[in-house]
C-alpha cells in the first residue's frame, strides 16, 4: 500500500473523532482504519501517476469481488470482471476529485514531463524587526 501525508493522516484522525460525534460508528471505524496508513513527512519527494492511482484503486476492488464470489460460492468471468473494474474505478476518481474541487487532471504527485522544470519558491518572514 502507498503512503500517505502525515497532514492527511491527521484529517482522517479528525473526521473520524467527528464522525463518532455525530454517531456515525461506522464510518468512524473506516476513517480511522485508514488514518492508520503508513506515513511520509508532508515535504518529502513522492512521485506517482494518475494510472498509479487507478491501478492502486483496482486492486481494492478486486477483493471486493473475491468476497462477493466467495460468498455466493460462484465462479467469476475474470475478462468482463476487469472492465467492470476500471469503468467503476474510474468513475470513483472522478467522483471524488468533483467532490474535491478538482477542476483539473494533474496530481500532486504526478512524475515530471521530459524538460519540465520544478521548483519549489520558499518565502521566510523575518519578524525580529
Amino acid at each position: 500500500m502507498r503512503t500517505i501525508t502525515e497532514r492527511l493522516s491527521d484529517r482522517l484522525k479528525i473526521q473520524a473523532q467527528e464522525a463518532d460525534l455525530i454517531g456515525f460508528k461506522k464510518m468512524a471505524g473506516q476513517l480511522n482504519r485508514l488514518a492508520k496508513a503508513t506515513t511520509r513527512t508532508d515535504d518529502s519527494s513522492y512521485v506517482y501517476s494518475e494510472l498509479d492511482l487507478q491501478n492502486d484503486v483496482e486492486s481494492p476492488l478486486w477483493d471486493v469481488i473475491l468476497r462477493i464470489a466467495d460468498y455466493y460460492n460462484c465462479s467469476i468471468d475474470a475478462e468482463k470482471v476487469q472492465e467492470n473494474i476500471e469503468k467503476v474505478a474510474e468513475d470513483l476518481i472522478k467522483m471524488v476529485s468533483v467532490q474535491a474541487g478538482i477542476k483539473h487532471g494533474v496530481g500532486a504527485f504526478e512524475p515530471s514531463v521530459l524538460g519540465e522544470v520544478t521548483e519549489r519558491v520558499l518565502i521566510e518572514v523575518n519578524d525580529n524587526d
